[in-house]
């Protein structure tokens, strides 16, 4: 089941289960507005800060968060992460679309953003006690091979994720959706 959605033309589209999800239905309701321009930017937010097949999910979360405040708010603004409606409506998104797969590619990209922060702060000039070399050339470009095989490694997994995304909201014959019962 989609939430949120976007469209050719990069709107959002909020199904009506969404609205049934007690943290999007306070969104939409805390907007007063015949519009409703606010919920929509937070909703549109929520889906392009959470969702896999998002844009930006590539970015780091607070990259991310710049970025996004940015296209939906406009410069120097950003969206309010301490607020608790839209802390709890990431968190029910999160849930509604993630799978163990995603899970296990979440923390394998986690572990990969480390490796690059080691990379970023070696100092080959760094010295032991005993002023022997902390990183030998041959250690760092030994990892730095390994390191080839960990992103070819990741990239088969995201690929395999969005076969299962592909999979999971795949349409039967005639349009319609795959109900609830049926395999």
């Amino acid at each position: 089941m989609r939430l949120l959605d976007r469209t050719k033309d990069n709107n959002i589209v909020i199904s009506t289960e969404a609205l049934t999800i007690n943290s999007f239905k306070k969104i939409w309701e805390r907007d007063k507005t015949k519009s409703k321009d606010r919920a929509i930017k937070e909703l549109a937010f929520i889906f392009f800060y959470c969702d896999f097949k998002s844009p930006y999910s590539a970015y780091d979360e607070e990259d991310k968060l710049q970025v996004i405040s940015e296209e939906l708010l406009g410069k120097d603004k950003k969206f309010n992460l301490k607020d608790p409606l839209i802390v709890e409506a990431i968190e029910s998104y999160k849930r509604t679309q993630e799978t163990f797969s995603m899970k296990f590619l979440k923390s394998a990209k986690k572990a990969a953003i480390e490796l690059i922060n080691f990379f970023n702060n070696i100092r080959l000039d760094e010295r032991n006690a005993n002023g022997s070399p902390v990183y030998k050339p041959a250690d760092i470009t030994n990892a730095l091979s390994q390191s080839v095989k960990v992103i070819e490694a990741l990239d088969r997994w995201e690929e395999k994720v969005k076969q299962e995304i592909n999979l999971q909201e795949s349409k039967i014959r005639g349009g319609g959706q795959v109900g609830y019962f049926e395999d």
